[in-house]
């Protein structure tokens, strides 16, 4: 009977306490009240004071206090998206990292890699620069018989007319084939520098740890 009369006095005490907070303390703490909502794979739909595993397939909506969806700022949407695309720059450069220490163990091996991918472009590249010279000199022969007939006031036959033109056409593309050529082999030896340089920054920190 006496701890029935005490229990009864503790309540009567908390419920004294509680009827003499301030307004600004509850209308706080209903301030802090959050409600969502979403729909299933099923279209059924679910309100909660958090997301559930209801809510899984996304799609969740918070709510306020009158039942209408809160919208996000802009900033914080951006902000967002810019640490997820942070996230997924990370993860790939880690992966990057993992496979550049599993392939090489040292940067000796890096370069002799290096020149096994630069043997077929390279390769390519001297044929193409040879082919363009030889074209320049058929191209220089056709344009001195055309520079005679000139000298001699003849007609220029229209037969060397064309091979004239051909033969510049060809010259042109054969040009850019070996420009083609050479930016491979800059690139694949760039790459090939990147690759060393990230992986003695990280021999470097290995070492240290």
């Amino acid at each position: 009977m006496i701890l029935l009369r005490r229990g009864i006095l503790l309540v009567a005490a908390a419920l004294a306490v509680t009827a003499h907070v301030p307004a600004w303390g509850q209308a706080k703490a209903q301030s802090n009240v959050r409600m969502f909502k979403c729909k299933d794979a099923h279209g059924r739909m679910y309100y909660s004071d958090k997301p559930g595993a209801e809510c899984a397939q996304g799609g969740v909506l918070e709510l306020n206090r009158q039942g209408v969806a809160v919208k996000r700022p802009a900033m914080d949407q951006g902000k967002t998206k810019t640490d997820s695309k942070t996230d997924k720059q990370r993860l790939l450069q880690e992966r990057r990292d993992k496979a550049l220490l599993a392939t090489y163990s040292s940067e000796a091996q890096i370069d002799e890699a290096k020149q096994r991918s630069l043997q077929v472009p390279t390769q390519a590249a001297k044929t193409a620069e040879e082919r363009y010279n030889t074209a320049q000199k058929d191209l220089y022969a056709l344009k001195q018989q055309a520079e005679k007939y000139a000298g001699q006031k003849k007609p220029i036959p229209p037969q060397l007319i064309e091979e004239v033109r051909a033969k510049e056409q060809e010259t042109r593309k054969l040009e850019s084939d070996v420009a083609a050529r050479k930016a491979q082999i800059a690139e694949i030896s760039q790459r090939f520098e990147a690759d060393k340089q990230r992986f003695r920054e990280l021999t470097a920190r290995q070492a240290v740890r």
